[in-house]
């Protein structure tokens, strides 16, 4: 371990002069630590491409604003093909193609492995490090409790000095550190991706520590750019609707945006009725 103590005042200081902010988008993008979980196919890849376009080039990232544009991302690959797959992909999105920089990513062996790629973040500029996916990276999905503190500290060094981290995660490979509450504890946001490959619809929920929860309805087109797009925020327990114009209104947004009919009367527990009353004083409005 090396040892660097600062006094308070040169840690403030430090972080004025660097601009820092506690999420680079507010509920969604930690400056320190960010995971996604989603099952296969739910389009975890699409949004990290998503994420890192904004960063780079300051769009808004799913109707919610960037607090800072990064000179450069790394996106790091486990998966197999992975590599090429993220660079076409992302030449589709119109993402610069010499400020996303990609590799083949392999579980660094030793702390020095992970000390080293800090010195070339520095040196490239990186901003923001995505891995896809964490569970992909490590033999068998999930490390041994006795690597898993490596993983961890390896991580947080990364973030330490800098680098905003994005994990994308498996939810079907779970267990191990991934599923402790050290892991929980140390990323400050989680965003859970769902919904069926066979529909454009999905639902993003968060879990955060220094920001509100989220509960998104998004439609993914993995043609379009960016591949997800913002379809209403969902209601959260405890939480009511002020008016009957309101609830009217996100329904009609919600059909608007491309779900069926039946898939409104599910997301908001409502009756057919219900949406065809929304949808007509929705035309009334207009």
């Amino acid at each position: 371990m090396d040892w660097d103590l600062q006094t308070v005042d040169d840690v403030l200081l430090e972080t004025e002069m660097s601009g820092h902010e506690e999420c680079i988008v507010d509920g969604l993008i930690s400056s320190s630590v960010t995971t996604v979980v989603g099952d296969a196919c739910a389009g975890k890849t699409h949004l990290a491409i998503d994420a890192a376009r904004s960063l780079l080039t300051g769009a808004p990232f799913l109707g919610r604003s960037v607090a800072r544009t990064l000179d450069r991302v790394a996106f790091l690959c486990s998966e197999p093909g992975g590599r090429l797959s993220v660079a076409r992909r992302s030449k589709a999105a119109g993402i610069d193609g010499r400020r996303l920089v990609v590799m083949s990513f392999y579980m660094p062996e030793s702390r020095q492995d992970w000390k080293d790629a800090v010195s070339v973040f520095r040196r490239d500029r990186i901003g923001a490090v995505i891995v896809d996916s964490i569970t992909a990276g490590i033999p068998g999905g999930t490390p041994d409790p006795r690597d898993a503190r490596m993983v961890l500290d390896g991580l947080r060094l990364w973030s330490d000095n800098g680098a905003a981290i994005l994990i994308l995660r498996h939810d079907s490979q779970m267990g191990g550190c991934l599923e402790s509450a050290l892991w929980r504890k140390w990323t400050r946001i989680e965003l859970k991706l769902s919904g069926s490959p066979k529909s454009s619809h999905r639902r993003l929920q968060s879990e955060a520590s220094d920001a509100e929860p989220v509960d998104f309805s998004l439609v993914f087109d993995p043609a379009e750019v960016p591949a997800f797009k913002f379809a209403g925020e969902r209601v959260l327990p405890g939480e009511r609707t002020n008016t009957t114009a309101d609830r009217n209104a996100e329904i009609a947004a919600y059909v608007t945006a491309g779900h069926s009919w039946r898939d409104a009367e599910r997301h908001f527990g409502v009756s057919h009725g219900k949406v065809s009353r929304a949808m007509e004083a929705m035309r009334r409005v207009a």
